[in-house]
């Protein structure tokens, strides 16, 4: 249990029961020492959770149970306005947002989460430029003191993925310091939103592209797929198929391309009529290959 968490609903509750903060620490703890749990410098003990859960007048394993329920929510909350920024839902991102918008966070990751998709969220409904986009992200984590940090969170890894996407100065640095967080580093990269790691991939395979590396796209999409898989998820699934077979076809492997745009287009069917139609163009125009011909040879 994260008790820096716990720590800071208790202010919340705190706050909630009109109790001065010196009222609710006065005999357990100074406030030296509450500013310290509520920091996450150390853990606060059972027996401090205790006697401040008292001071709150409900029972600790309830006050706990309620944490853990509300901190969920929090994660659920910010990944649904998060998950609608991205397939730019503009719709259900202002639903989410509304419920978010006043919240006092208990994860200042997930405040860094919500901030992001926020700004990123300005920029796709043209209320900002992306030079603003860019320089509101820089300032959420720091940038670029950042890439100098040997440990960095989900958040963080997220928001440099998106500065690498949208800013061409940064591309190189940025690709650097995400692969440097470890060879294998989405499956390191902890929380539950599947989403952002696979978003995270992707645009390495773009920036990887552009660099006319094409084994790397390779390697990244397969990294993709493979996750997509192990956790379930199909978000952006169609990108990582096609960006294989792009890669095939800029690297003269006709053997491998036929195998991946079959992929491709078989796996692109399966979506609704409108992005089916959107991505058969995109298909035609970069390979040559006409989908609904080549559909046509498996009636």
């Amino acid at each position: 249990m994260n008790t820096m968490k716990l720590a800071n609903y208790m202010e919340q509750l705190r706050y909630g029961r009109n109790m001065t903060q010196d009222e609710f620490i006065s005999g357990v703890i100074s406030n030296r020492q509450y500013q310290r749990y509520r920091c996450g410098e150390c853990e606060m003990p059972l027996k401090v959770i205790t006697k401040l859960a008292k001071k709150l007048r409900i029972n600790e394993m309830k006050l706990i149970a309620e944490f853990e329920t509300e901190s969920l929510n929090e994660s659920k909350l910010v990944h649904q306005y998060f998950n609608s920024v991205l397939a730019k839902n503009f719709v259900k991102a202002e639903e989410t947002y509304r419920k978010l918008a006043n919240k006092k966070f208990l994860d200042a990751e997930k405040q860094m989460f919500f901030e992001s998709a926020k700004i990123l969220n300005s920029y796709y409904e043209g209320k900002i430029s992306k030079e603003d986009l860019i320089n509101n992200q820089y300032q959420l984590i720091d940038y670029p003191n950042v890439l100098s940090n040997s440990l960095i969170n989900d958040a963080e890894t997220f928001i440099l993925g998106l500065i690498m996407e949208f800013s061409e100065t940064d591309r190189d640095k940025v690709l650097r310091k995400l692969i440097d967080v470890d060879n294998l580093f989405v499956t390191h990269i902890t929380g539950k939103n599947d989403s952002a790691k696979l978003q995270i991939i992707f645009w390495i395979c773009k920036t990887y592209g552009r660099k006319n590396d094409y084994q790397k796209v390779i390697e990244y999409c397969l990294k993709g797929l493979a996750f997509s898989t192990e956790t379930f998820t199909c978000y952006i699934r169609e990108y990582f198929y096609y960006y294989t077979a792009v890669a095939y076809y800029y690297l003269n492997d006709s053997v491998n391309f036929k195998i991946w745009i079959s992929r491709t287009i078989h796996y692109v069917f399966c979506l609704d009529e409108e992005e089916r139609a959107r991505f058969y163009k995109k298909i035609q125009k970069f390979t040559d290959v006409d989908p609904i011909e080549y559909l046509k040879l498996f009636e």
